[in-house]
């Protein structure tokens, strides 16, 4: 058995703390040790963490957070650390120094986009030196580990590792009720996220508009964000607020996937887009753009869902259409999901740690 560390900045958010914290219970349930370090130990994916697994702050300041980072790896006798997020890539291999028992593994969630923040982005900027130092480097889907060979990331050493799904608390969420209630006359198109720009939702409003007089199906958007205002005010300039509905947050959406009659993701871009795997594990036929990021990665490039460009409402509408009208079957997206099952992928996990990449140690 191994002893296996995490490094991120607090267990807030969504796509890679859960990430994290999925992959450290299945690690812990083949009686590996966990120990998963934060700057902030705050956030609601703390709670699905297993009993056995350890978890420590680190101080404030960035060099104390380097020496403490160490410090910990050291005193805990790490085997590995995977760091993410933030600056915590840049953190970890300062803190790995010129020599460490443990081994670096450093990875990337999210594609570089102009408007990420500064720490983000400083850490693509010295991706070069950080995967050369580091035993390995992974992104979470394809444009991802392409885009950090661009920036100069060691071919190597750079590797895919999709993000995870639970099946098992999947299914289990599908029996429970939701917390939010969809009393609907007409059955529904679905889509989740926050009400963002990435999520493209202005594209899908638009898209639906053109198809709304066609098609018996409400659009439902699930969800909370800084755009609610906005997209509210554009439902009522198109007379759909009969016809589109944002009821607000579901911290069970999964009832609500398995009744849609498709899924849409309208996003600009995505890191991995974990939605389109909750779609599947539920057998929800899908349409999503093709932007940058998990989608085609996810749906084989239109094997498992229809692919449509970004940025045009149009194309959106006639996908939608022509998904409604020949929907896959439930079971085969049922059976692509469990090819992402947290066991399959901590075992990626596994290998990344500790095979011998690139020459690597």
């Amino acid at each position: 058995m191994k002893r296996f560390a995490f490094y991120m900045t607090s267990f807030e958010g969504g796509g890679a703390e859960r990430v994290c914290a999925l992959i450290a219970c299945e690690l812990a349930r083949r009686g590996h040790s966990v120990l998963i370090l934060v700057d902030r130990d705050t956030g609601q994916n703390r709670q699905i963490l297993d009993a056995s697994i350890q978890v420590a702050a680190l101080p404030h300041g960035y060099l104390a957070r380097v020496l403490a980072l160490r410090r910990y790896l050291r005193a805990w006798n790490a085997d590995v650390v995977f760091a993410c997020l933030g600056l915590c890539p840049i953190i970890a291999v300062l803190a790995q120094g010129v020599w460490a028992r443990w081994r670096t593994v450093i990875s990337f969630h999210a594609c570089h986009e102009p408007q990420t923040s500064l720490g983000v982005r400083l850490t693509w900027w010295l991706i070069a030196l950080l995967s050369r130092r580091a035993s390995a480097t992974f992104g979470v889907s394809q444009d991802i580990a392409d885009q950090l060979v661009r920036f100069g990331a060691s071919k190597t050493r750079t590797k895919v590792i999709h993000n995870p799904v639970a099946m098992d608390w999947v299914q289990a969420q599908l029996a429970a009720p939701s917390d939010l209630i969809l009393a609907l006359p007409r059955p529904y198109i679905l889509s989740v996220g926050r009400l963002v720009p990435q999520k493209g939702y202005p594209d899908l409003i638009a898209a639906y508009a053109l198809i709304a007089h066609k098609i018996r199906e409400d659009l439902v958007i699930l969800g909370v964000g800084p755009l609610e205002a906005q997209l509210r005010a554009q439902i009522a300039a198109a007379g759909l607020q009969d016809r589109i509905h944002l009821p607000g947050y579901a911290a069970n959406p999964f009832p609500h996937y398995a009744r849609a009659r498709l899924f849409v993701l309208a996003s600009h871009f995505e890191g991995f887009g974990n939605v389109l795997i909750e779609a599947l594990a539920c057998g929800t036929p899908i349409v999503a753009t093709n932007c940058p990021g998990g989608p085609r990665d996810i749906l084989q490039h239109g094997a498992f869902g229809t692919l449509a460009p970004t940025h045009d409402p149009a194309a959106l509408a006639q996908a939608m259409l022509a998904a409604l009208a020949a929907p896959k079957q439930p079971q085969n997206l049922i059976n692509r999901a469990h090819d992402f099952d947290s066991p399959k992928i901590a075992t990626l996990y596994e290998e990344i740690a500790f095979a011998q990449v690139g020459g690597v140690r």
